[in-house]
């Protein structure tokens, strides 16, 4: 009979299993996160669960946030806290900033942070492409009233494939980063490495991804 299972044997499970599930498309980038996050936090890894866990969250909400610094209050000290919040929130903030349509009626485009959770911002690429699926313009329509819907048609498409490329972008630089850390985990963990090989404040394992 088997023995029980090792560390060592369930992190390479949870790393075999996120990594199939990244290669799916059925499968949304906030569920990969979120399964990088439990190999993270078996192999107590608190600076990579620290982004990975923020990723999960809507920069907006202040209880979100409290809660995720009182999780990690055990791990690192004030200061300590403090530098990893700021390291991680430059490469959150060149990850998340994009260039979003200023409104329907808007041609340029407006550079911002998207500050919603991963969950989130696949939430909002769903209701965009809903825009663009009015379906057929009615028969027996007046040719001026045809005109219009056809003008509006177009004008909603244009502004959901401006933010369906924008939000694509985020998700993008987000999956880089979990590959990158999944392949570095995958590497420490194939040379006996159960704990990480850095996981302070001052010598993060993570990286960012590539400029916009």
């Amino acid at each position: 009979m088997a023995g029980p299972e090792s560390i060592s044997d369930r992190v390479i499970a949870l790393l075999d299993h996120t990594f199939e599930s990244l290669a799916r498309e059925d499968v949304p980038l906030s569920e990969v996160v979120f399964q990088a996050a439990r190999v993270a936090r078996l192999r107590n890894d608190f600076d990579n669960l620290f982004w990975l866990e923020l990723e999960q969250r809507a920069i907006g909400s202040r209880e979100d946030f409290e809660a995720l610094e009182r999780e990690f209050a055990g791990h690192y000290s004030s200061a300590e806290l403090e530098t990893l919040n700021k390291q991680v929130g430059l490469i959150w903030l060149k990850d998340r900033t994009t260039d979003l349509p200023g409104g329907l009626d808007v041609n340029e485009d407006k550079e911002q942070a998207i500050a919603s959770s991963l969950k989130e911002i696949e939430a909002q690429m769903a209701t965009v492409e809903e825009l663009t699926g009015g379906g057929d313009i009615p028969d027996g329509m007046h040719t001026l009233d045809v005109h219009a819907a056809f003008k509006e048609k177009q004008r909603l498409a244009v502004f959901a494939a401006r933010s369906r490329q924008a939000y694509q972008r985020v998700l993008d630089r987000v999956e880089r980063r979990v590959r990158v850390f999944l392949s570095n985990t995958e590497k420490q963990v194939a040379f006996g490495q159960i704990k990480p090989t850095s996981s302070s404040a001052t010598g993060a394992t993570w990286t960012s991804s590539s400029p916009r």
